[in-house]
């Protein structure tokens, strides 16, 4: 067993404490396997839970949001929970300094807050790795995606057990797979394993308007869809449709705007980025420096 939150420099992973009126951060001992954010996760009780990427070391997106789906996930699970928004942000803010203690130097971070719903629940388990983003080729190029028939339990919360299922999945993808989108029974595209889905259509923006995890990204993507005045219809596409529609993407907090190129064995459009998608990924871009927030 290994305290994660001291010697591994790869992942860590720390429990927020407040006594006395203080904020401290607590090591989880994890075994020594439990390497990356997913690992970590499946080492943990069950939970809510919500991840995203700092800009800058110390800012975030919308961390409101997250905080906020973290209760919401863990309502629709039975479980009434509130959150206590300043002890979270100050327990993050003494996660990203011993970090950059640990490496000498500040870095960029992919963060998951886990709410415990299982052993303790109302705890809050901060953990960290460092920053991988897709390359550049991944932007301009474009990327495949597969669909798959794993749906979510709960599809509009953020739950811990269902990391383990999209991982296993990912197991079975093709190499070339850069994400897997979920379809339903009637063969619509709902969303990716991590991911939420979008395609341009007829002139409008498609995105599943229900059975799908409210993503913040997502709630950006709209946003910017509806300043440069593309039309969104909060629709759907089927999976035979997907001949049709002239442009894709997928959205995440840790790789933004990521074009699809191709679903399945299906040229999308022209099978390279499409203009609208490269509108609304600079737009997003633009929301992103209007709305970042020190931790």
């Amino acid at each position: 067993m290994t305290e994660r939150g001291e010697l591994n420099r790869t992942t860590w992973c720390w429990e927020i404490s407040q006594g006395e009126g203080r904020i401290s951060l607590q090591p989880v001992l994890l075994p020594d396997h439990c390497q990356g954010l997913d690992a970590i996760s499946n080492c943990l009780p069950s939970g809510s839970y919500s991840t995203f990427r700092t800009y800058r070391f110390t800012y975030v997106l919308l961390l409101g949001d997250h905080l906020r789906r973290l209760e919401s996930s863990a309502k629709l699970s039975g479980k009434d929970i509130s959150l206590d928004d300043n002890a979270l942000r100050q327990g993050l803010r003494l996660a990203i300094a011993e970090i950059a203690r640990l490496e000498g130097r500040p870095i960029e971070l992919r963060m998951r807050l886990t709410l415990d719903l299982e052993e303790q629940p109302g705890r809050v388990i901060i953990s960290a790795e460092a920053l991988r983003t897709p390359g550049e080729a991944v932007y301009v190029a474009g990327v495949r995606v597969v669909t798959s028939r794993v749906h979510r339990h709960l599809p509009a919360a953020k739950l811990t057990a269902f990391i383990q299922t999209a991982n296993e999945e990912r197991q079975s993808l093709p190499a070339d797979a850069f994400e897997a989108i979920m379809i339903d029974e009637e063969g619509r595209l709902k969303e990716g394993l991590s991911s939420n889905f979008f395609a341009v259509w007829e002139g409008s923006l498609w995105t599943a308007g229900e059975g799908v995890l409210p993503g913040v990204t997502r709630s950006l993507v709209l946003e910017s869809a509806r300043r440069l005045g593309i039309e969104t219809r909060l629709e759907a596409v089927k999976l035979e449709q997907v001949a049709e529609i002239q442009e894709a993407f997928i959205t995440s907090s840790s790789r933004g705007v990521v074009p699809v190129v191709k679903i399945d064995d299906a040229l999308v459009g022209e099978g390279k980025p499409g203009k609208t998608t490269r509108l609304i990924s600079a737009e997003f871009q633009r929301l992103i420096d209007e709305k970042l927030e020190p931790i």
